[in-house]
């Protein structure tokens, strides 16, 4: 009987085919070394056989990807530049004739008013107010003070305290406000704190002066206006200094 070779069972080394190897490569060279000069080499080892080592598990790389170029933006052409903003001009010159029409209108519904006339030593004073149509005045002169009221056509006076009597009187005072309405030149003479400074020109009649009138007006920044002139009165000169200002009783004048 033949005897069954017996069946050897290899074990692979833990350290791998290049490990295993490098140990062959090792026993190889011990056998070749001497042991002494005396030394007879028996036998000869058969050399070892190099096994190729096992080639180390390869990442796979990743596939290489394109480069990508961005677009190149629409060329939308140069930016047009906004037009220029022109420089603001001068102010528009001041119209001293309007700036007095509208000052005389604001008025028109109602008024107080303060007027002082100097002839030489003598002096009178009127103040009152008007409403619309309707006035009401008190004129003092020296020690005689008198009270005036008219709804036109009608005027009645009185001493104060006592009853109205109508009257025809043609020197009651009348509107002090419409005369000032229709100036024959205006001139701008200045702006300063208490107003715009005017220098205007009047028919003398419209005052009851035999001259004409040269009057220096403010505009008031309150809506008032003062005025100051002279007239010429049966050959004498008087002095007039007039305030007209807003109402500050707009009760409505009636008769009596």
């Amino acid at each position: 009987m033949t005897a069954e070779p017996s069946r050897v069972r290899t074990r692979r080394s833990p350290f791998g085919a290049a490990a295993a190897a490098a140990l062959g490569l090792s026993l190889t060279l011990a056998a070749c070394g001497g042991s002494g000069s005396g030394s007879k080499v028996v036998g000869t080892a058969a050399p070892a056989t190099l096994v190729p080592a096992a080639p180390s598990p390869t990442t796979a790389r990743p596939a290489p990807t394109a480069p990508t170029t961005a677009a190149p933006a629409a060329n939308a052409g140069p930016a047009t530049p906004a037009p220029p903003v022109p420089a603001a001009g001068p102010p528009a010159p001041a119209d001293p004739a309007k700036m007095l029409a509208d000052a005389v209108a604001s008025l028109r519904n109602g008024y107080d008013v303060d007027t002082n006339l100097a002839a030489g030593v003598q002096t009178t004073n009127i103040a009152g107010r008007v409403v619309g149509p309707n006035s009401q005045f008190t004129l003092t002169r020296g020690d005689a003070t008198v009270e005036y009221l008219r709804i036109p056509p009608q005027t009645w006076v009185r001493d104060p305290g006592d009853e109205w009597k109508q009257t025809t009187d043609e020197a009651v005072p009348r509107d002090s406000l419409t005369p000032f309405a229709t100036p024959t030149k205006v001139a701008l003479a200045a702006a300063a704190g208490d107003g715009t400074h005017l220098v205007v020109g009047y028919d003398g009649a419209a005052f009851g002066s035999e001259t004409p009138v040269e009057a220096q007006m403010v505009l008031e920044p309150n809506g008032g206006i003062t005025v100051t002139y002279a007239a010429t009165t049966q050959g004498k000169a008087i002095a007039v200094i007039t305030r007209l200002a807003p109402t500050s009783n707009p009760t409505p004048i009636t008769a009596p």
